[in-house]
Formats: C-alpha cells, structure tokens, sequence
C-alpha cells in the first residue's frame, strides 16, 4: 500500500528531531536497519507516534457540545463537515486521524518483522517477550480506533461488509486490500490474547503497554462487537490486576485543568493505565471557549456530583455556557488511553446485560460513591430489573466518559442497532437543521481521497 512510503517519511522526520543517536543515525529504514531488542524498545518508546493523535475525529460528529454559526465558521473544513455530518467526498481531504492511526502501524510492523529475525534466549527471552508483545498492543488499538471510524458498526449483519486495510508488513510493495469487518476485529481480538502472553503486569511508564491495559482493551473490544461473556471475562481480568479508583474529592476543582498531566511531581491520575492522547482538533480542546456543553447534560449531573464542577467551567460570553476542562490528561488534549473508571463501566453494563443486576450496580455504586461530595449525599443507584439497571449504566456512562477518545461515537454507533436507545442527532447552523439518522452510512467516514488515489482501495459509499 502506497500510504506507507508516507508513513515511513513521517517516522523519519520524527526520528532526525530526536537527540538519540541511534535514531539520528539510522534514519533511512531502507538502509539502515535496528538490529537488536534494545534498538526495537527504542523504537516502541517513540511516544510522539505510538501515544499521539490517535482518531477522535468522530467525536466531533457526536452530541456532546454544540457549536454557534460564528463559531462554527472559523474551524477547519474537516471539522465543519464533521460537525454537520457533509455527505460530500471533498478531493485532497486529509485525516490526521488516518495517517497518524497507520504511522503507529507501520512502525508496529518494523518492530514486529525485525523481532523474527532475532534468535530467543534465556537472556533476551523477557525483553523479547515485552517488546513483541508491546507492538502488537499498538497495533491493535490503532485498528480498533480506525475501524470506529472508517468501518461499519460490527454487527451480524455486517461481518461481510468491508472493514480497513489490515497492515501486517511493512514492505510498501506489497497491495493492501480492505479487510472484511469480521476479519477486522478478528486480527484485533487475535493480536491482542497474544500480546496478554507476552507483556508484564505492570509497566514502568504510562505510555508502555502492560497486562493490566490489554485486558482493558480486549474488554472495551467485546464490548464494542456486543459480545458482552468476554467483555466480563476481561474486565475482570483488568480490575482483578488493578482497580484503584480516584476519589474526586482530592482534586481541587479550582485549578484551571484539574487532574494532573504525565509531568507533574505526582505523575498521571492513579486510574490511568495506558497514555494517549487523541488528533488535536480545536473544537475538541478541553477549556475550549467555542464548544458548548450540551445543555440536558449538563443538567443531568447531580449537584452534589463532583464531576459537575471539576469537568466543566462556566463561561458568560455571550450567554452562560459551559466548557469542558476535565480532560485525564490533565491538559487541552482528549484523553484516547484506558483508564480504571471506563473498565469499570464495560463490566457494569456487561453484568447488566448478562442479567447480574445486583452486580452491576455493584460495579457502577463503587465508581459513582468517589465522584460524590464525600458529605454523606450519595445513594447507591439500585434497580429492580437489569434493563432498568442498564439504563442507568449507560446515564453514567456518558456522564463519565465524555471526551473520552471515541467513547461516545461507538456507543452511539452500537447502541443506534437497539430500536429503543437509537437516536436521531440533530443540530442548526446558519438556521440550517443538520441531522443524522440511526446507523445513517455517515457513521462511517470518507478514505482520504490521497489515500484512494494512490492505494486504489474502496471508498466508503455515500
């Protein structure tokens, strides 16, 4: 596939601004190859593509925050389409989400193909083990991000519909086709029960996988394909490694943005468990001025829920609105990692829907008791049927979840396949009225045009 000699250009770029002379050196991967396992952890530790602008270009297009015409006029031509859900196929259109998604595989697959090539001994086994392990967890979660964007919903109906462009060598001579959705989430799933064999249970960095963020992402996976025994089974797993749950009432809501980022003294907040932030789109900027909250959402948190005051700020100009700032990066970015309180709602609503009401509401009590004011207001959530409770779950969800990578557009994606929690989106610009259908095929984005003219894969209908 041609996008790779493209992919590769950028890796290099990124490598020559690096002080690490083994990067600055061997900057032309045609011709000057790594060689052993500490050169591929050197690679892996490229943060700035492994961790960086993951897809949330779907976020745009959900309903978390609306936009004024003013506005509206001054973002990209990416975003406005986006926003107002433009059925058009634009020529030159280019995604970040798209391109920075297949650097974090492309590089995935360097490290991957340079590994085989390395003899497994009783001294490199671990590092071997850690470091194959690692690329095939980035690689995977940059196919899960891609596929909620430029692939349909999994659903029964769609296994045989076309998914993305499965990457697995590196060699850009080699054709890419399409995959097949089923193929899709089959090398994700696949890839990543390989890659719980390989990682540690914990790892020494945020921006490195371990155990305890594989098995997040293999739940957040099943949950997404609506296969919710294994969604269970490996949040589970996750909270079973780890399940510490910040408590919102040690988080001063008078700091501009709250949480604290990855260089403070103290770190990441303790729910993180892996790193990354999503492609850096102005209307999705915590303390953005410009993208207001939803105003019934808004209203839907308690006053005595903290999340209320320490997620968004109040703004006066021109009318009261309110702004997002809660972001766990702890700075203007969409937090795109894994983190304690979504494994945490994955298994709630997998409890739910495998009818263990009892302990579904378990699960969200011991997540909602630490976003309460700690002033004795809360009172556990109960149900008296597991479809009542799944309601509820998926209220917090939403609540909790915002501006969380894609959150909000899969479960929009896969919830718009039940009759009852389908929605209709609607939004006015211009005195325009814009809307957006149940499982409309805007659901699923345009292949930058770039991409389809030199790789001559299928464009997504419109």
């Amino acid at each position: 596939m041609k996008y790779l000699i493209l992919i590769l250009s950028t890796l290099i770029t990124f490598s020559c601004k690096k002080v690490d002379n083994w990067l600055d050196k061997k900057y032309d991967l045609n011709k000057l190859t790594p060689s052993t396992l500490e050169d591929y952890q050197k690679l892996l530790d490229r943060d700035d593509v492994l961790n960086s602008y993951y897809p949330v270009v779907g976020s745009i297009s959900a309903d978390n925050f609306f936009l004024v015409t003013t506005d509206y006029l001054t973002l990209s031509e990416i975003e406005r389409n986006a926003y107002t859900w433009n059925t058009s196929i634009e020529t030159g259109y280019e995604y970040s989400d798209w391109s920075s998604a297949y650097s974090i595989v492309g590089l995935s697959n360097i490290v991957l193909e340079g590994l085989d090539k390395i003899e497994v001994t009783a001294d490199n086994s671990g590092l071997h083990k850690r470091v194959r392990g690692s690329a095939l967890f980035y690689r995977s979660f940059a196919f899960f991000n891609l596929a909620q964007i430029f692939a349909k919903q999994y659903a029964p109906t769609t296994l045989n519909d076309l998914g993305i462009p499965i990457r697995t060598v590196s060699d850009p001579n080699v054709r890419s086709v399409r995959s097949s959705i089923n193929e899709t989430y089959n090398r994700i799933t696949t890839d990543l029960v390989d890659a719980l064999d390989l990682l540690p249970e914990i790892s020494t960095v945020a921006t490195r996988p371990s155990k305890r963020s594989a098995t997040a992402l293999l739940a957040k996976v099943f949950l997404q394909m609506g296969d919710y025994v294994n969604a269970e089974r490996y949040s589970s797993q996750s909270l079973s490694l780890y399940n510490t749950v910040l408590d919102y009432n040690t988080i001063n809501s008078a700091n501009a943005l709250p949480f604290p980022n990855i260089q403070s003294s103290t770190g990441l907040n303790s729910e993180v468990l892996f790193y990354a932030f999503g492609a850096t789109y102005t209307s999705l900027r915590a303390y953005a001025s410009t993208s207001y909250i939803d105003t019934t959402l808004y209203d839907s948190y308690s006053d005595d829920d903290l999340r209320k005051a320490i997620f968004f700020r109040t703004i006066s100009i021109p009318l009261k609105q309110y702004v997002f700032r809660g972001s766990y990066l702890g700075n203007v970015f969409v937090f795109s990692g894994l983190a304690v309180n979504e494994v945490y709602l994955i298994r709630a609503e997998a409890l739910a829907r495998l009818g263990r009401t009892s302990e579904a509401l378990a699960d969200l009590n011991t997540l909602m008791i630490k976003r309460w004011k700690n002033n004795g207001s809360f009172v556990p959530f109960t149900a008296s049927t597991s479809e009542q409770a799944l309601d509820i779950i998926l209220a917090e969800r939403r609540k909790e979840l915002i501006f969380t990578g894609l959150c909000r557009w899969s479960d929009l994606r896969r919830l718009n396949l039940e009759s009852t929690r389908a929605v209709t989106l609607t939004r006015t610009i211009n005195n325009q009225t814009f809307t957006l259908p149940p499982n409309d095929l805007r659901y699923v984005y345009l292949i930058p045009e770039t991409e389809i003219r030199l790789s001559g894969i299928q464009q997504n209908p419109r």
